[in-house]
């Protein structure tokens, strides 16, 4: 890791912080037109895998902590695209448009037979709110620890007794976690309906609670719980065991 990754995670970080306590404070993140990408190519693959960050995460990330290296090593390699869709993105309401125009649509015009999308924490929601816009856009979500809604709305699901008996009451069109709550247990109630979803996290995670509710939707071999909290070295487990079981032909 150069100083020069650390400041920009550092300053990722700190300005993340500011804007979500003073939203005023946006343009600490501008949400460039069109999104930052860093293209890993490999040789035309028929699969492309694109991959969002978490909120405090900048570009380089998934590069540095291995992930790249571990698919394009496999046994299954794909093309890799990684979008900056930063906080800022999701604040000004833009990120799943920029994503679709910046990065799916020329995907879809390439020529890809699967897309997939692997998002950690807000990126896994991001991942999660596309395909809910966008469901015939993306064939496969590899979800790391994503961030599913405040700790009030995730408690609200399990006293319930989980998604199939909650009752979400009316829901604004502005409330983006109870909205794709809604678009799950809907799916949920039709065979088939939601997506290929594979869902890693770990068992000390901040999210465990809201990630063991959606476990309860997919299928118990599409999802990885090991021992670790929110953070790179528990995610890097995860997406080794995501890589393994897609060497073996099981993704």
């Amino acid at each position: 890791m150069t100083y020069s990754h650390r400041l920009r995670r550092l300053k990722r970080a700190l300005f993340c912080g500011l804007v979500r306590r003073y939203p005023k404070l946006s343009g600490l993140l501008p949400a460039v037109v069109p999104v930052n990408v860093q293209r890993v190519c490999r040789n035309g693959h028929s699969e492309l895998v694109i991959f969002l960050p978490g909120i405090g995460d900048v570009i380089e990330d998934f590069e540095l902590n291995g992930f790249i290296d571990a698919l394009s090593n496999s046994a299954r390699p794909a093309d890799i695209v990684v979008a900056d869709l930063h906080f800022g993105y999701y604040l000004r309401h833009s990120a799943l448009e920029r994503l679709r125009e910046d990065v799916i649509e020329p995907a879809k015009r390439q020529g890809y037979e699967t897309i997939s999308l692997a998002g950690i924490s807000l990126g896994g929601l991001g991942a999660l709110l596309y395909t809910m816009e966008y469901p015939k856009d993306v064939q496969r979500l590899m979800l790391l620890a994503p961030y599913v809604g405040q700790t009030d709305l995730v408690n609200e699901i399990g006293d319930a007794g989980g998604v199939a008996a909650w009752n979400p009451g009316e829901v604004s069109a502005d409330e983006y976690p109870r909205k794709l709550w809604l678009w799950l247990k809907q799916c949920a109630s039709v065979e088939s309906a939601l997506p290929e979803i594979y869902l890693g996290y770990g068992d000390r995670d901040c999210f465990a609670r809201g990630n063991a509710l959606l476990s309860r939707l997919i299928p118990k071999r599409n999802v990885f719980t090991v021992r670790g909290t929110h953070e790179w070295r528990t995610w890097k487990h995860l997406w080794q065991m995501f890589v393994e079981r897609r060497d073996a032909g099981n993704i």
